[in-house]
């Protein structure tokens, strides 16, 4: 039980990361292409950004529900 816990944190964790660079990075190159701030990023760093903000996030979602779930059961069954 304890190796399902460790495995849906663990990949919440990595999700969460990935989700908060690709969103750090989207806002970053958004705001330097609309005030021209520096250099000009194309198209291929926008669309990575977004398609991994488009993935990481239901993966971190559902991972994170589940280990509530999961979480919220043990702690009713070691109550019983």
């Amino acid at each position: 039980m304890w190796m399902k816990r460790a495995y849906l944190y663990l990949v919440c964790v990595i999700s969460l990361s990935l989700l908060m660079v690709a969103g750090i990075q989207l806002m970053n190159r958004l705001l330097n292409s609309a005030f021209k701030l520096g250099t000009y990023y194309g198209l291929q760093d926008i669309s990575w950004a977004m398609s991994t903000i488009i993935v990481s996030f239901p993966v971190w979602l559902y991972h994170w529900k589940t280990a509530q779930a999961e979480d919220k059961a043990s702690q009713t069954s070691s109550i019983n």
